[in-house]
């Protein structure tokens, strides 16, 4: 392993090298302190990936334990994230430019349309992401109500049905 790569709800991942291939990969250990339900969902994305091809799209290399912790090994795929434009470039994104790349990436996992569950999942989370990026709170921080995403955007009725 040689750096972390980022971390998320779940999850820790970690830059690496494939000392066999002499190419970068990228491990993912379950979140020690989510418990099994981590680990659960680490296993579903390490069987999803493995039903998955596409240049875009990392692809399973290995399942592992070192210790008592799990490890999915995966391939790097080069780019920018949507989260380095966003909050690194400042990029901004408009209602009809999130549905564009939210489709887009719908378009990635053809091979799992029979589960409509992720396919929903994946279409609010980078559409909300991407509409977010233009979202200014009238409110102050230190006073203002959590609201949902219903309340704080400000989206086409057709926009709000699909999501």
């Amino acid at each position: 392993m040689l750096e972390v790569g980022g971390e998320g709800s779940y999850g820790i991942t970690y830059l690496g090298l494939d000392q066999f291939e002499n190419r970068p990969v990228v491990l993912k250990q379950a979140r020690p302190s989510k418990g099994s339900l981590a680990r659960q969902l680490l296993e579903r994305e390490a069987s999803i990936l493995q039903s998955l091809n596409h240049p875009q799209l990392p692809a399973f290399k290995e399942w592992m334990m070192i210790g008592r912790h799990p490890f999915l090994i995966m391939s790097m795929v080069e780019g920018t994230t949507l989260e380095d434009l966003i909050f690194e470039q400042g990029q901004r994104y408009g209602e009809v430019d999130s549905a564009q790349i939210t489709l887009q990436l719908l378009e990635l996992v053809p091979s799992i349309s029979k589960d409509s569950f992720i396919l929903i999942c994946v279409f609010q989370t980078s559409c909300c992401i991407l509409l977010y990026s233009t979202f200014e709170s009238p409110h102050s921080a230190t006073n203002a109500k959590e609201l949902s995403w219903q309340e704080e955007l400000t989206l086409s009725p057709s926009l709000i049905e699909i999501i």
